[in-house]
Parts: C-alpha cells; structure tokens; sequence
C-alpha cells in the first residue's frame, strides 16, 4: 500500500504542474528521450550541475524514507547523511520505490510533501540559479528557477557530498 501523498509518476507529474500554474511560476516542461541524468543534460543542452538528481534512501533501523537530493553531479557521503538523520542509511530498494510511491528510479522529484518524507537537500545546490529536476515520469522533467522553487519546498540544507567524490562537471 503507498504512504505518499500522491503516488505514480503521472499523478504526481500533474500536482507538481497545477502548482507551479496555479502560482503563476515560470517554468519549462521538458520532454525527452534520454533518462540518465548526464544524458538528459546533454539532450537538452543544460550543464548537468543545474540538475537535481532526487535519491530515497532508508534508515537501516528505523525503515524510515528520506529523500535526497544533490546535484547531479554529485554523490551522495553516506557518512553524513547518517549522522544528520542519527542512523546508518541505506538506498532504497528499486521495488520498495515502485511499491511505495509508484515512481521508477530517475523519476524522482524533488517535492518531499507530495511523497510524505522528510528531504534534505545538499547545500551546493542554493548556488543554482536554474534548476532542472524529474517530475514523476522518467522522460519528463520541469526546468525553472531555483529561487521560485525554494519557497515551494522550503528544504532543509545539509552538506551531503563529500568534494572529493563529486564527479567532474559535463
């Protein structure tokens, strides 16, 4: 049974949608055939470091979700993640993901209240200007500014990559 708040990436494409209308925001709705991260990027001509790349991961104790997100070249230091949220974390089950939010790996948004989890957000990415992220469906994507994002999320920062693990920008 799901515990989000909206579940599959088509119903969840189309609340991300209906807000970002209904709150008169610029935004571009990106579709595209490409769903790796990098290519994605280089499809539709941003730098793959304006990308928000969404992870579920899981307290290896507590079974408790959180939701990630770096940019999207970066990776995850699960070393500070599991001393922010006090437990060691684990990426979530690629079937569990499916199972409980009806979202494919990829297709993850950043909009914690729509999946009912808590996020932490790295805090490199409040040095974006423009952002690009999923929207629910693994070909779909929303492009638009970070600072009309920011108010909708109202995330919570952390240091979250460690500098010597994060990719060379594309």
């Amino acid at each position: 049974m799901a515990n989000s708040a909206f579940f599959g990436g088509e119903n969840i494409k189309s609340e991300i949608l209906c807000i970002l209308k209904s709150k008169n925001i610029s935004f571009e709705h990106v579709v595209h055939k490409e769903i790796a991260h990098q290519n994605v990027a280089k499809e539709i001509g941003v730098n793959i470091s304006e990308g928000i790349k969404c992870l579920i991961v899981r307290g290896k104790k507590s079974h408790l979700n959180y939701l990630i997100c770096v940019l999207g070249h970066q990776k995850i230091d699960m070393r500070a993640l599991s001393s922010l949220v006090s437990e060691n974390c684990e990426f979530e089950k690629i079937e569990t993901i499916k199972k409980k939010f009806g979202l494919d790996v990829g297709g993850i948004p950043p909009f914690k209240f729509l999946l009912g989890i808590d996020a932490y957000f790295d805090q490199s990415i409040q040095a974006c200007k423009d952002v690009i992220f999923s929207c629910g469906p693994l070909n779909e994507s929303i492009r638009m500014k970070f600072e009309d994002l920011l108010p909708l999320l109202n995330p919570q920062f952390a240091s979250l990559v460690k500098t010597e693990e994060i990719i060379h920008k594309q």
